[in-house]
């Protein structure tokens, strides 16, 4: 398999698992989302919809689910892809960090187009909400803002900790 396609498979790994682990221990406290338990019984499928959002919030949210599950799906393959192929971590990192570069770019450039372009392939028109709605209200952009944030610099900090650890076993 060429170089840059097991780059790319790697890249998409990182992202996937930096992402996963961030869901997961994210810190949820410091924003106003009310009922953790809700959110979770709605990713797990146990329930159909919040009672405090409207008809557009709750089917945006279940698009949101749908998407979850393609993610752990994707996920999965990527892990499973890596018995087979040979990742070239250098080439995986200055993938995303060419990535994050081009995102940042054009999010300054214009963010109202930025975010449509991100979002149009995954959402049916339900995906811009008004400040005051529920679903902004419990979800603030803070909330997206820091957790991207998190994803970049556990990114950047899991690169760091895989130099190291080869840069030391070359010691050896």
């Amino acid at each position: 398999m060429n170089k840059l396609l097991s780059s790319i498979i790697g890249s998409i790994l990182i992202l996937l698992f930096t992402v996963c682990i961030l869901l997961n221990s994210f810190d949820y406290n410091s924003y106003q989302i009310n009922n953790w338990a809700e959110t979770n019984d709605f990713f797990n499928y146990n329930l159909n919809e919040f009672d405090n959002f409207n008809e557009l919030e709750n089917s945006h949210m279940q698009d949101v689910r749908d998407l979850f599950l393609i993610f752990y799906i994707v996920l999965f393959i990527c892990i499973i892809s890596l018995f087979f192929i040979d990742v070239n971590l250098n080439y995986s990192f200055y993938i995303l960090f060419f990535l994050f570069i081009i995102c940042i770019f054009f999010a300054l450039i214009d963010f109202n187009l930025f975010f449509d372009i991100i979002h149009k392939p995954f959402f049916k028109d339900n995906y811009s909400f008004s400040s005051d709605s529920n679903i902004k209200i419990a979800y603030p952009n803070e909330y997206f803002i820091n957790f991207g944030i998190s994803v970049v610099v556990f990114i950047i900090l899991f690169f760091i900790i895989l130099k190291l650890i080869k840069k030391l076993s070359t010691l050896n």
